[in-house]
């Protein structure tokens, strides 16, 4: 499935993925490749299955999701994928009934929150935008399931504490 090429990818990739201290390592530059091709594989079935379920917010995040987070390209398309995904939640969860079923409230929430704050991060990590431009994206993010516990609500007490938001590692 395209969860387990992705979180495969994750894996092989290794901790160090990201850090330009091991850029050079030839053994590392193999993990990547190999993590690549799965992460190219699993974003080929997410678009499949975003094609399939078209009215699926979460579907529709996860494979905007691909590009921001792990393949790091054709970011004008995650973040048409992630507008999609709040539109989609948020018009599924105004027509859910009041006594409908908690986890499926949870679900359309989780999916609309999460790309709420894809969009931030789109908007902060990878497009290097002001604060103006992404804090609202994670303002909006906190209000849905999982609330406080999103990552959207860190970089938010990380602003508010006077920290650079987009700095989680000293230089």
């Amino acid at each position: 499935s395209s969860d387990l090429a992705r979180d495969l990818g994750v894996k092989i990739a290794g901790p160090d993925a990201d850090d330009p201290a091991t850029a050079g390592d030839a053994e590392r530059q193999a993990r990547l490749a190999e993590a690549m091709k799965l992460w190219e594989q699993s974003y080929a079935w997410y678009r499949k299955a975003a094609e399939l379920e078209p009215q699926d917010p979460r579907i529709v995040n996860d494979c905007g999701l691909m590009l921001l987070y792990h393949l790091h390209r054709d970011y004008e398309a995650a973040r048409g994928m992630f507008e999609r995904a709040v539109e989609l939640g948020t018009a599924q969860l105004a027509e859910l009934a009041k006594d409908a079923d908690a986890s499926q409230r949870e679900f359309l929430e989780e999916a609309t929150g999460d790309a709420l704050q894809n969009l931030g991060v789109l908007a902060q990590k990878n497009l290097h935008r002001p604060v103006g431009e992404w804090k609202p994206y994670f303002e909006k993010a906190v209000g849905y399931f999982p609330y406080q516990r999103r990552e959207a609500a860190r970089e938010l007490a990380r602003l508010a504490g006077g920290a650079p938001a987009d700095q989680d590692k000293p230089d």
